[in-house]
């Protein structure tokens, strides 16, 4: 299913639509497309903390995955700022 056919159907904070967002962010970002998956990062996150609250695994594994792209961009202070708030 199309991410776009999953955020009609399912919504854009249910889970499954969640993890499919999370999956493009990581392919956007092998390919080299840094500022999409970003985007997407974020727009994952946002959703994570609302549907499945800030100490959901997924909402950590979220997290990650924008610092990472984060640190790629040369955003490290935001990198170890998500970094840091996923510990506590």
């Amino acid at each position: 299913m199309a991410l776009k056919d999953q955020e009609e159907t399912l919504g854009s904070t249910h889970p499954d639509t969640l993890v499919s967002v999370n999956n493009l962010s990581e392919v956007l970002k092998d390919m080299g497309n840094y500022e999409e998956a970003e985007k997407l990062c974020r727009r994952g996150l946002e959703g994570s903390r609302e549907a499945l609250g800030p100490r959901h695994t997924d909402t950590l594994i979220a997290m990650n995955n924008l610092a990472t792209v984060l640190k790629i961009l040369g955003k490290q202070e935001e990198a170890e700022e998500l970094c840091r708030l996923s510990f506590e």
